[in-house]
């Protein structure tokens, strides 16, 4: 459900312009499988720890459909749009 909100708001942006989207990965949840790097390679990478790793604060709009496919394809759901609250912590 998460991903279709997620989907449905980039789409909705997208259309009016101006839209950027924040993502975080849950550590605790993160298995290093590295999906998200060969889907996104310009936003996410996997760290010393081996876990996936945000690289850029916002992701550019060239790169949504990108993101948004990482995302997707987590096998464990690890990635997420960041909330207000997220992003100000």
């Amino acid at each position: 459900f998460k991903v279709l909100i997620a989907f449905y708001t980039v789409f909705i942006y997208n259309l009016i312009g101006g839209y950027k989207m924040k993502l975080i990965v849950d550590k605790d949840i993160c298995i290093g499988c590295g999906a998200c790097q060969a889907t996104a390679p310009d936003v996410f990478e996997i760290d010393d720890e081996g876990l996936a790793n945000v690289l850029v604060e916002e992701v550019p709009e060239e790169l949504n459909e990108d993101a948004l496919d990482a995302l997707e394809g987590c096998p464990v759901s690890a990635i997420a749009e960041a909330d207000e609250d997220e992003e100000e912590a």
